[in-house]
């Protein structure tokens, strides 16, 4: 533990003196004080007999770094915290190596490949992308670069494949499919990560994909690795036609990892209906010019991985019924969002906008419900419930532009995809109340 807080004082310490001798700017010496750290923590399951050390490391390091950026400038804080975006990377870091250790266990491959994906491949990302990236894609706090992320993928596979060669009794030998699944999920995470979340998201991601990849066989790992590709190249292939921006589409993408992962090709073709035909649902003027970042994403998502997660541990069918509700009342919000609702409107005005509501409401029925009686076959519980489901879409529909800013400067904002998170995920969890 000494060892460890003593090398990482001297690496803080020693960073601006670095910086300026080989005139690095401040991304950059970030990114080397980052390679460092994540290779120097790559022996840790080897120096560790448990994982008590590293928590006490993790509070220390934590409070240390939160204790630097709260101090006057200086050149380590310029060097470290003089980023033009807002960003917790520094934090997220020790605490994604901690959860590692203690997840990984014995397996120490399943801590390595992450630690090393998170060391390596965002360092040399960052690397390409500010030196000779030249196609760019926005995110939320900034824009990266589609060479970068390039070089992040291949980055990951090669770690990935490289430990995996060294452990050949892993997976069946099948090494080469699983690296690719987890490069693919890794650079993905990491073009949609904001706030230095993808020191988080990367590497926990990667574990899980492991373990994930774990339980299948080779004709199963060869399945998924070309399910995923087939989604990889749809949604960024449909991304012009959506007002996504980049990293709001590798979020499209990432959901549908999980949505397969986790519940098979319906639970996965849901939210593709929703990508493919959104734009459908919104008005003229909507279609153009409009961009929206990962925020409207997670508004969406949001519900769907509740009940996806609920399904992959209880596996009941049930949870079908409120996933795709969620959908289809996040698809009515969509195309009703721009209507306004006054006290102060006459009769007649009040009473075309509701028409418009419960058009819209129809319209995402059949976009996203209709689709429920491929499974239904029979089952009279579910098909009453898929009868009154544009009841509940209508509802909750309204509930939103009730509560929502009446202002239209205000029709993206956080607080906008905050209420439709909220109106989605609650009106599908009643109406699974009542219906089971």
């Amino acid at each position: 533990m000494a060892i460890v807080l003593a090398a990482l004082a001297v690496l803080i310490l020693g960073a601006p003196l670095l910086a300026k001798i080989f005139k690095l700017s401040n991304e950059d010496t970030r990114k080397f004080v980052h390679l460092i750290m994540g290779l120097s923590a790559v022996p840790f399951p080897w120096v560790f007999s448990s994982a008590l050390p590293l928590v006490i490391l993790l509070v220390v390091v934590c409070l240390l770094l939160a204790g630097l950026r709260k101090m006057p400038d200086c050149p380590t804080k310029r060097v470290l915290f003089g980023v033009e975006r807002r960003s917790f990377g520094e934090i997220f870091f020790p605490i994604a190596i901690t959860l590692l250790f203690i997840l990984a266990g014995t397996n120490h491959s399943f801590y390595v490949i992450p630690v090393a994906v998170l060391a390596l491949a965002d360092s040399l990302a960052a690397l390409v992308g500010t030196r000779i990236g030249l196609r760019k894609y926005r995110c939320l706090d900034g824009t990266k670069t589609v060479e970068g992320s390039l070089t992040f993928f291949l980055s990951a596979f090669l770690c990935s494949f490289t430990v995996l060669s060294l452990t050949p009794l892993e997976f069946h030998g099948q090494r080469l499919i699983v690296s690719l699944i987890l490069a693919l999920v890794a650079t993905t995470c990491e073009g949609m990560s904001f706030g230095g979340l993808d020191n988080l998201l990367v590497p926990l991601a990667s574990f899980f994909t492991l373990v994930r990849c774990e339980t299948l066989e080779s004709g199963e790992l060869f399945y998924h690795c070309l399910v995923l590709l087939a989604i990889a190249t749809s949604v960024l292939m449909l991304k012009r036609r959506s007002t996504l921006e980049g990293g709001a589409t590798l979020a499209v993408l990432g959901y549908g990892f999980i949505a397969h992962a986790m519940g098979g090709l319906l639970w996965l073709g849901l939210p593709f209906i929703l990508f493919t035909f959104y734009r459908l649902l919104l008005p003229i003027r909507f279609q153009q010019g409009h961009k929206h970042t990962i925020l409207a994403v997670i508004s969406v998502a949001f519900g769907g991985l509740a009940w996806l997660f609920a399904y992959d541990k209880l596996e009941s069918p049930a949870f079908l019924y409120p996933y795709a509700l969620g959908m289809a009342i996040n698809a009515s919000i969509i195309a009703s969002a721009h209507i306004r609702l006054h006290s102060f409107n006459a009769a007649k005005t009040l009473k075309i906008k509701l028409r418009q509501v419960a058009l819209n409401s129809l319209k995402s029925f059949t976009l996203l419900m209709l689709p429920l009686l491929l499974v239904a076959g029979k089952d009279p519980l579910l098909l009453a419930n898929l009868a009154v489901s544009p009841l509940w879409i209508f509802n909750f529909t309204l509930i939103f532009l009730l509560i929502k800013n009446q202002n239209p400067l205000k029709i993206t904002s956080r607080g906008r995809w905050l209420k439709q998170g909220l109106c989605a995920s609650i009106g599908s969890l009643l109406a699974f109340a009542v219906a089971f």
